[in-house]
């Protein structure tokens, strides 16, 4: 009976695929106008695809329009010549999700096994019906703590410090400064890494000595300057990891402040000033660290190179030369500060 049964069994799948006569001559019929396929295959004498729909519609009227049970009926009879000619016949039915069950039925008559073969697939559907779906749930992901994005490094670095300078050509003697400063930079490890910075300064108050200037004999003066300057350095040349070198230009603008007697009486004259500088600029850092966390960098710095005056003139007391401000001179200074 199994090898019986297979054999039917493939005889129906041929036949649903190619629709068509058989080999033995039996008939093969689609029934349509129905969700779920129903193909039937039996012998030219016995009952067709239609009758077997009816026994089965009697039973369970939606059977064949309800796809979430069975897409698929396949029905074969065969006449089992070697069993007295007995009626051979299996039902399919195909789920949706393409496992199948499988009835098989052996009866002396075609209308007997067509008619247990509708109880069956009646049964069928409404067991299938009864138990329980598995339920489709979309598993819900574990609550993650959000990802700390990476802060975005600032395309800019800025600096404060504070720097001592000697500075000369502003009078007959080189001054001694001092200066707070704010820089500002591009953020590149290449050459092109411009900066600007600007600067307030002023110079500790210098007495001039007559004896050194062009007119002796006067009592001397008092001199304080005090400016504000911006810089500009487009290169940076790196020099190690932590230390690198710039080209700079400068340009100063402000004051100085002349104090002294002149005819037993004591007098002021302030002067406008300006000048540029020409200036090499090397720095060192080293990280700032805060907790686990690097915070900035503090560094020193020193600089150096040519000072040309644009505002020349001679300084008079008392009708009498006091100097005369030079065609150029220098600029040398020293620093520290914080970096961000």
């Amino acid at each position: 009976m199994g090898s019986r049964r297979v054999r039917v069994i493939a005889r129906l799948l041929l036949v649903a695929i190619f629709a068509s006569w058989t080999t033995r001559a039996a008939r093969a019929e689609a029934v349509g106008g129905a969700a779920v396929d129903l193909v039937y295959v039996a012998p030219p004498e016995c009952p067709t695809a239609d009758a077997f729909r009816r026994a089965l519609v009697a039973r369970v009227p939606d059977a064949l329009d309800d796809t979430r049970v069975f897409t698929a009926v396949h029905v074969a009879l065969e006449r089992n010549t070697a069993a007295g000619a007995a009626i051979s016949g299996v039902l399919v039915l195909v789920r949706p999700d393409r496992t199948s069950v499988t009835r098989t039925l052996e009866a002396d008559r075609c209308d007997e096994v067509v008619d247990g073969l509708a109880l069956m697939a009646a049964i069928a559907f409404e067991n299938e019906r009864q138990a329980p779906r598995p339920k489709h749930e979309t598993p819900i992901a574990p609550r993650q703590a959000p990802e700390r994005t990476p802060a975005r490094p600032s395309p800019l670095r800025m600096s404060v410090g504070v720097q001592g300078a000697l500075v000369g050509g502003v009078t007959s003697k080189s001054l001694w400064t001092l200066r707070s400063f704010f820089d500002v930079a591009r953020a590149s490890r290449g050459i092109f890494a411009p900066s600007a910075r600007i600067a307030f300064e002023s110079s500790i108050p210098t007495h001039l000595d007559p004896s050194l200037g062009d007119a002796p004999g006067l009592p001397g003066a008092r001199v304080h300057w005090s400016a504000g300057s911006l810089g500009i350095c487009p290169l940076r040349l790196s020099l190690a990891s932590w230390a690198g070198a710039r080209p700079c230009l400068e340009g100063d603008v402000g004051f100085v402040s002349i104090s002294g007697p002149e005819g037993g009486r004591p007098r002021t004259a302030t002067k406008f000033w300006a000048h540029t500088a020409v200036l090499a600029r090397v720095d060192a850092e080293a990280p700032w660290i805060i907790g686990d966390r690097k915070a900035g960098s503090f560094f020193v710095e020193l600089e150096g190179g040519l000072v040309v005056p644009l505002t020349r003139y001679t300084v008079t007391f008392g009708g009498s030369k006091l100097y005369t401000v030079p065609a150029a001179s220098f600029q040398v200074g020293a620093g520290l500060g914080l970096r961000f």
